[in-house]
């Protein structure tokens, strides 16, 4: 199971991308006072042709033009059973269906190539595949595992200045890769906010409202 400070991730997430239709040439940024709002999917670099883009994977959450927004809408975490956050990932596709449940699941997607929430947190990414020795012929793994706060967890890593976990690769900075879309919003000024339910991930919202231990604990987890 993931685990993060979910304070510093809710009020943290930076992530921007283009409207759909919006060309990605336009980089002025906004004359005006109003507040320009983008919203951005979880699984946008998926998208392609249908969503008005000339291929697959043309805009991902590591090549965002931030100038002309002021708020950013990140979307989605779901609700589950227990009234606690997970990450858009884990959504039960069959929720529709008759009996169906949204089990808990982890705030983050840790696998490699399963999901985008780890670039959104650090960027373009490179995978260590084992936890380096201590040794000389090691030093250079050893140094960036050090450098970026991981250390061993088990059969896995701790993320030590957020408190994620996950199981191996260890997923490392790239060394002048594009920064995650926390820092590009923040040198961007952009507000970022994090959008909730969407479709079937707002299914047991209701009952969560209703429930005062399932309230507690989906406040508990947006705020601490």
């Amino acid at each position: 199971m993931t685990k993060i400070n979910k304070k510093a991730w809710i009020a943290s997430v930076a992530v921007g991308a283009l409207l759909s239709g919006t060309p990605m040439s336009i980089s002025a940024a906004p004359t005006h006072n109003k507040n320009v709002i983008g919203y951005l999917t979880q699984w946008e670099a998926s998208k392609g042709v249908e969503a008005g883009y000339s291929t697959q994977g043309e805009a991902t959450h590591l090549n965002v033009n931030l100038d002309i927004y002021s708020i950013i809408n990140f979307s989605f975490f779901g609700v589950p059973n227990d009234g606690s956050l997970h990450s858009a990932d884990f959504r039960n596709p069959a929720l529709y269906l008759e009996g169906e449940e949204q089990q808990p699941a982890p705030l983050l997607n840790t696998q490699q190539h399963s999901g985008w929430d780890l670039p959104i947190l650090w960027g373009e990414l490179e995978y260590l595949n084992y936890f380096p020795f201590n040794e000389v012929s090691d030093a250079v793994n050893m140094a960036k595992v050090k450098e970026q706060g991981f250390v061993k967890s088990g059969h896995g890593w701790l993320h030590q200045p957020s408190g994620i976990t996950g199981h191996l690769p260890i997923p490392l900075k790239r060394d002048g890769g594009a920064p995650g879309l926390i820092d590009l919003a923040h040198r961007n000024s952009v507000k970022v906010m994090a959008s909730i339910g969407g479709w079937s991930m707002s299914f047991h919202f209701p009952a969560m409202a209703a429930d005062p231990v399932k309230k507690a604990r989906f406040l508990s987890d947006i705020v601490g």
